[in-house]
């Protein structure tokens, strides 16, 4: 039988110093490994009245609620509010981690708790960024919605998926004696505001040296953007310099040598801007030409001369890639 909870209790929650969750470390998501960034966990305020959850098993299972039914209070018939989170910080020494005082209000759970049988599971939102196939990272900072509890080995899931998330004191340490005198309580009730203002000072500051840094990486991240563009808009503009460099060189081959020499530039101009016309006055230049040597007695004629520039056009096209028409 669980042992009974001595009769001091009043009412007044029951407190438990816990790690909620490792930071710095993957954790595995179904075939995903998400990273969690511990900088996307600095603002420990939000966490400040999180409510706790405590699941039975449903179907062999246990899973979280819907954020919505914990927002409108409106959980599922196997799940009940039985505490809130309260004074979460990140310790500075030993490995990352989010830790915070859980108080319990629920008798039952607080047997399960001194037992040591309880696990728990946090549920927030997050945006992540994907490092590669199967490997994302925690970006931003995270919204809490609220804290699993659940009693540990009573169905196949029923274990923390975090393995370092976990209770400390499962005896009850923060309660005071019904004897102690009223002077006594308001005097620790004093220390224990002034420690906790100290903390939430000493959170704003990190949080302020981490939004800094933030904002330092994502310049930086935006200078790297812009100089890969300029790149890349460089590499574009020298394949399309390289084409009608390659669609010049073929087609100056069936260029008269008077559009040539000084006035090569003005003939790759109208060449490149305004085709229509530069093979209008192509094939005019042509028939005058061919008509003035069968006047000759050359014997060529105009329609021999159309096509063997319409072959030229075409053999161009082919190699270059490049349409004239």
């Amino acid at each position: 039988m669980p042992a009974k909870l001595p009769c001091i209790y009043m009412g007044d929650p029951f407190f438990h110093e816990v790690t909620l969750q490792r930071l710095g470390t993957y954790l595995p998501y179904g075939d995903t490994e998400v990273f969690f960034s511990p900088e996307s966990f600095r603002d420990t305020r939000v966490w400040e009245n999180i409510p706790l959850i405590y699941a039975e098993p449903k179907d062999d299972a246990i899973s979280h609620p819907d954020f919505a039914s914990v927002t409108t209070g409106h959980l599922p018939e196997n799940m009940r509010f039985v505490g809130h989170v309260y004074g979460a910080y990140i310790p500075q020494e030993g490995q990352p981690r989010l830790t915070a005082t859980l108080a319990i209000t629920d008798v039952k759970v607080e047997e399960l708790v001194r037992q040591g049988r309880v696990g728990l599971s946090t549920a927030f939102a997050s945006a992540e960024l994907e490092l590669s196939e199967g490997v994302n990272r925690i970006i931003g900072t995270i919204l809490p919605n609220h804290v699993l509890l659940f009693e540990q080995g009573a169905c196949p899931n029923c274990y923390p998926r975090d393995n370092g998330a976990l209770f400390f004191n499962t005896m009850e340490t923060d309660k005071m004696p019904e004897t102690e005198d009223n002077e006594t309580k308001g005097i620790l009730k004093s220390i224990k505001a002034l420690l906790e203002n100290m903390k939430a000072e000493k959170t704003l500051q990190e949080t302020k040296e981490a939004e800094d840094a933030h904002s330092a990486e994502i310049a930086q991240l935006k200078n790297t953007i812009s100089e890969l563009e300029a790149k890349l808009a460089d590499a574009e503009n020298a394949r399309l310099q390289t084409e009608r460099d390659n669609a010049w060189n073929t087609i100056r081959a069936n260029v008269p040598e008077g559009w040539l020499g000084a006035k090569e530039g003005e003939t790759r101009k109208l060449f490149e801007n305004d085709k229509d016309l530069f093979y209008k006055n192509l094939m005019e230049h042509n028939n005058t030409y061919a008509a003035g040597i069968k006047a000759e007695g050359c014997g060529c004629s105009t329609q021999d001369k159309e096509a063997q520039l319409r072959n030229n056009i075409k053999e161009s096209e082919k190699k270059t890639g490049y349409s004239f028409a």
